[in-house]
């Protein structure tokens, strides 16, 4: 470390300022005004709206969406001091230390470590990376962008919700787009049969050419372009991008003395194996009190949700378990919810709402009597079955709930239960 630095004491650093690590920042300045606390994000931004940078590539929003608060006003308002276009490095847990990659060191009372995940991509060789793209940051969305003028195709690797959305975006675009799946249906395990189906359908309806079972194996020069390889076929593009997962950011952790498997593995309270030390987010790998594995934060809900969990933690404030993970997006013509964690490929424990609207579709999990997971395609009732696994609803709950809402909406349509939050996402892409 530079002698020149010297090390900054602060009560509270958070590191990450994505939705988790701002939801940090914002519950330990609500609990106390007096303490310092200081703020660690590798990019310059001080926080903005991944959701949004589907929309940035579609043209169908500008930065301006996204980048809310591009000055950080709120950083300031928090008399938080910010470390911004900084990674941090190393983790001295034993000395409560925090290594930052341009030699400044924090001392920190307690920690609350939230700063994500990168994206997995494909291999390919050096000379074509500026053609192999992702999409998780600001930065990457400009890629994107930048690639836009004079293309006529492109290949998303991914046959998960981000690639689809991004096939979407791209072909709003007017780009030939073919979306290659690993799987032999898409959104395989979150979506059952009927919705791959119908996601499908609107593949084809919107002129996106999808590709089930059909690994990327590579990526490869080929003419002024590239091209997709897969064990059957070679498939040119003037670009690809990756959608096919991410990894937490762990790696900069090892010899801290923190418990790390895939990711952070951290309690109900978001506690990690170190003591003054809590993580949130896309980093983490949660388990149970009686150390089973937990549903990993994988929307914007369950990443802020996580992050007060962490914060209040940190304050020795009592703390609650997160809800259940929530996703649910708009693709095309469908609008699909996903709440909480089960395998929708398997067929035991699911049960097809019959009374579901004609234009919906509608199928609840139910475990121990009590509905505990759901996914709906084009329903009004979204917002109640979100009710239903939150609380453990009964089948026989849910069904009152719904004459009691089918009450309401004839005497009042704006009590009808909400549509899906669009901006109800990922952490990120």
């Amino acid at each position: 470390m530079s002698a020149s630095w010297g090390v900054r004491s602060f009560d509270y650093v958070v590191v990450g300022l994505g939705v988790a690590g701002k939801a940090a920042v914002e519950t330990i300045r609500r609990y106390t005004r007096t303490a310092s606390v200081a703020v660690v994000g590798a990019e310059r931004w001080p926080t903005y709206f991944r959701p949004r940078l589907i929309g940035l590539v579609a043209g169908e929003l500008d930065e301006s969406s996204a980048l809310t608060d591009p000055a950080g006003g709120w950083l300031r308002r928090a008399r938080v001091e910010p470390f911004l276009g900084v990674r941090a490095v190393r983790l001295d847990g034993d000395r409560r230390r925090l290594a930052l990659e341009d030699a400044r060191e924090l001392a920190y009372g307690s920690l609350v470590l939230a700063g994500g995940a990168r994206p997995r991509t494909v291999p390919h060789p050096p000379q074509i990376a500026d053609r192999v793209l992702t999409l998780r940051t600001l930065e990457d969305a400009r890629r994107i962008i930048e690639r836009l003028p004079g293309a006529r195709r492109a290949v998303v690797v991914g046959g998960g919700f981000i690639g689809a959305e991004l096939a979407e975006a791209l072909r709003v675009r007017g780009l030939d787009v073919t979306l290659c799946g690993r799987e032999s249906r898409w959104g395989w395990p979150f979506v059952d049969a009927v919705l791959a189906g119908r996601a499908e359908r609107a593949f084809a309806r919107y002129g996106v050419r999808f590709l089930a079972g059909q690994e990327v194996l590579r990526v490869e020069p080929h003419g002024p372009g590239v091209a997709a390889v897969t064990a059957g076929d070679r498939h040119p593009a003037d670009f690809v991008v990756s959608a096919v997962g991410v990894d937490p950011e762990v790696e900069w952790l090892a010899g801290a003395g923190l418990a790390v498997h895939h990711g952070v593995l951290v309690d109900e309270a978001m506690r990690t194996s170190l003591p003054g030390v809590y993580a949130a987010g896309d980093l983490t790998e949660p388990r149970s009190t009686n150390g089973a594995a937990r549903p990993r934060a994988y929307n914007l809900r369950t990443a802020e949700e996580q992050g007060r969990i962490a914060a209040q933690a940190a304050l020795g404030l009592g703390t609650r378990a997160a809800r259940p993970p929530q996703y649910g997006f708009r693709l095309f013509d469908l609008s699909l919810l996903f709440v909480g964690l089960a395998d929708a490929t398997r067929a035991d424990g699911w049960l097809v709402l019959e009374d579901a609207p004609a234009a919906g579709y509608e199928r609840v999990h139910l475990a121990g009597g009590r509905v505990d997971a759901a996914i709906t395609c084009n329903s009004a009732r979204a917002g109640v079955l979100r009710w239903a696994v939150e609380r453990r609803a009964t089948i026989e709950d849910l069904r009152g709930r719904f004459e009691r809402d089918a009450e309401m909406v004839r005497e009042d349509p704006l009590a009808w239960s909400p549509p899906v939050d669009p901006d109800d996402r990922l952490d990120g892409a």
